[in-house]
């Protein structure tokens, strides 16, 4: 049977009733509901594979291990002191015999692991910590663009108008340098700046703009940096003493573009005219009056050995002479001289490669 509650009478119970940890506060019938709360899970870390830094190659170890061929500069391999020619013959006390080997023992290791390998170098096992690395980012090329977008021109290269070489010691002997560094002059282009402020022959630029200069190659980066029409400061070492002056940087002339070569075919030179000889034993002579008409007499045909006709040659063709291609003399010692700086920058590359590869042997 059901028994109605007075509507204060319910009110009165829920309020004096206590409420269990799993029951929820009763709500107004016009309250709006709330939202249910949504468990976010934690985000997940993402792996990163460990980067070792080193190509190897194991076809000549008959399976004793993976052989470095090449270290990259700068890679976990190359800080932790690993060589070409190293063999690699464990990682973490797991045996190599194949570079096969030595991928599947890094591969399941994350950046920042600490990896012991054992090295075999010059007959002699080592073992060498590397923490591993992650792997560079490897940078995309620009795309090309499209035939009509817009390119724009080339900034006009600055011209000093001097061509110089690196300082060495006796140099720096010679002409009273406080020390080998710096770019010397050797030569100057006619009518360029240089010559304008009488930069002589062996004076040797320490520095532009207050910026050292060591070599020929900082000469010109500065100097690039600088811009065509800019004025600079120049610090020049001249017989010992030090000068600085200012100088208005000219505009380097565009290189003139090569011109196809055109291959002519040789001149044919002809012949000289040969007289074709032309028999005619059948041509007779008219009788001559009183001759006996024995052989030999005037009155006896005689015969026509040959007659001389002349065959005309044909016209001798024109000689066509291609027009002289006159080039500056300045453009022609601005060429020189590019070409000479990047010999020397090739040349300061070399060396400091050398350097570098001295400096990792032992």
């Amino acid at each position: 049977m059901l028994h109605r509650i007075p509507i204060a009478a319910a009110i009165l119970l829920a309020l004096v009733s206590p409420r269990s940890a799993d029951s929820q506060p009763v709500l107004p019938p016009d309250a709006p509901v709330p939202a249910a709360a949504v468990a976010v899970p934690p985000a997940a870390t993402s792996f990163v594979p460990g980067y070792l830094g080193v190509l190897t190659d194991d076809r000549k170890d008959a399976g004793v291990g993976a052989r470095i061929t090449d270290v990259t500069p700068g890679s976990p391999g190359d800080l932790a002191g690993l060589r070409p020619k190293d063999l690699i013959t464990g990682v973490d006390g797991r045996t190599i015999h194949s570079s096969d080997d030595l991928l599947a023992a890094l591969q399941p290791l994350a950046a920042g692991s600490i990896v012991a390998l054992e090295v075999v170098r010059l007959g002699k096992p080592q073992n060498i910590q590397v923490t591993l690395g992650a792997q560079p980012a490897v940078v995309e090329p620009a795309p090309l663009a499209a035939p009509s977008a817009y390119i724009p021109a080339a900034a006009p290269r600055p011209l000093l108008g001097v061509r110089t070489l690196p300082v060495n010691e006796s140099d720096r002997m010679r002409l009273g340098l406080p020390r080998a560094s710096g770019a010397r002059v050797v030569a100057r282009v006619p009518g360029s700046p240089a010559t304008q402020i009488d930069i002589p022959i062996d004076a040797v630029i320490i520095a532009v703009n207050g910026e050292i200069v060591d070599s020929p190659s900082a000469l010109a980066a500065l100097l690039a940096r600088a811009g065509a029409g800019a004025r600079v400061e120049l610090a020049y070492f001249v017989a010992g003493q030090l000068l600085r002056t200012r100088v208005t940087l000219g505009v380097a002339p565009a290189a003139a573009p090569e011109s196809p070569t055109v291959v002519r075919a040789p001149a044919v030179v002809p012949a000289p005219a040969v007289a074709a000889r032309a028999t005619a034993p059948d041509i007779p002579r008219p009788p001559v009056p009183g001759a006996t008409g024995l052989p030999g007499s005037a009155e006896q045909p005689s015969r026509v050995d040959a007659v001389e006709v002349p065959v005309p040659s044909a016209p001798e063709p024109a000689a066509t002479v291609p027009p002289a291609r006159v080039v500056p003399a300045v453009q022609t010692d601005v060429a020189r001289l590019d070409a000479l700086e990047k010999r020397v920058r090739d040349l300061e590359k070399q060396v400091q490669e050398l350097n570098e590869k001295l400096q990792r042997r032992p």
